[in-house]
């Protein structure tokens, strides 16, 4: 019997999480069971209470969800979660699944400057989505990177994908793979040698290079192929490996 799985999407406000899960859902529409949204929460909360407060209705979905997330732990069925990744609580969680023998893949998405997560983040209130206070954006951004790398330090990610979400015409670029540890893939349009760049690269957003070179000082091994990534369907719902 396979381990369970703990998908993680991460990435700071307006990167395009949720729309990325959204996608494997169309994909595989068994894998919802495993996705718990504190934003779907939320909307049944209005809902139910149409006189409370916005702070209230963001407390108790987020406290709802985290509830849920550890029911499926303890019983050892496969999650998704999406996350700013922000929170010490979250790596508290991750190592909660390491205990129980998780299989966990880190897909960390970003976009190349604040304007792009503000823009987004705009469209999505104007639709009746959640805001986000926009001068909290850039502080979660930094403490999520210091979380990561952290987390990756200390082995909490079987998998871990680097994806950049700036460009709406090729959404959701992938980078960089890792693999327990070792730099496995890189993206065929670059080159190690971009690391070794103080200032990076002009043709690599640069939150990308920010962290890939604190992530590849950390790696046992630092000998990627430059192959064609398998699909979205093809890495994430039939779990096609990257050896």
């Amino acid at each position: 019997m396979s381990n369970p799985s703990l998908l993680i999407v991460a990435g700071p406000n307006g990167v395009g999480k949720s729309t990325f899960i959204e996608q494997l859902i169309t994909l595989n529409k068994d894998i919802s069971q495993n996705y718990i949204c504190p934003d779907i929460i939320a909307n049944q909360i209005r809902r139910l209470n149409p006189h409370k407060n916005e702070y209230e209705i963001y407390i108790d979905a987020m406290a709802q969800a985290k509830r849920l997330r550890y029911e499926k732990l303890m019983k050892k069925e496969d999650i998704i979660l999406e996350t700013v990744f922000s929170s010490h609580e979250k790596i508290k969680f991750i190592k909660h699944a390491m205990d129980k023998k998780y299989s966990i893949t880190m897909m960390f998405i970003g976009v190349e400057n604040i304007a792009i997560n503000i823009e987004r983040i705009t469209k999505r209130m104007a639709l009746g989505g959640h805001g986000v206070p926009f001068d909290k954006i850039e502080p979660r951004f930094l403490k999520s990177i210091e979380n990561l790398i952290f987390a990756y330090k200390e082995g909490l990610f079987h998998k871990l994908f680097l994806v950049d979400n700036s460009s709406e015409i090729e959404p959701y670029r992938f980078y960089l793979y890792f693999k327990n540890k070792n730099l496995s893939w890189l993206n065929k349009d670059i080159s190690i040698n971009t690391f070794n760049i103080i200032n990076g690269s002009s043709n690599i957003p640069s939150w990308i290079v920010t962290i890939g070179q604190a992530l590849i000082k950390l790696s046992n091994n630092i000998n990627p192929e430059h192959k064609t990534l398998p699909s979205i369907e093809e890495l994430f719902i039939k779990d096609i490996h990257l050896d």
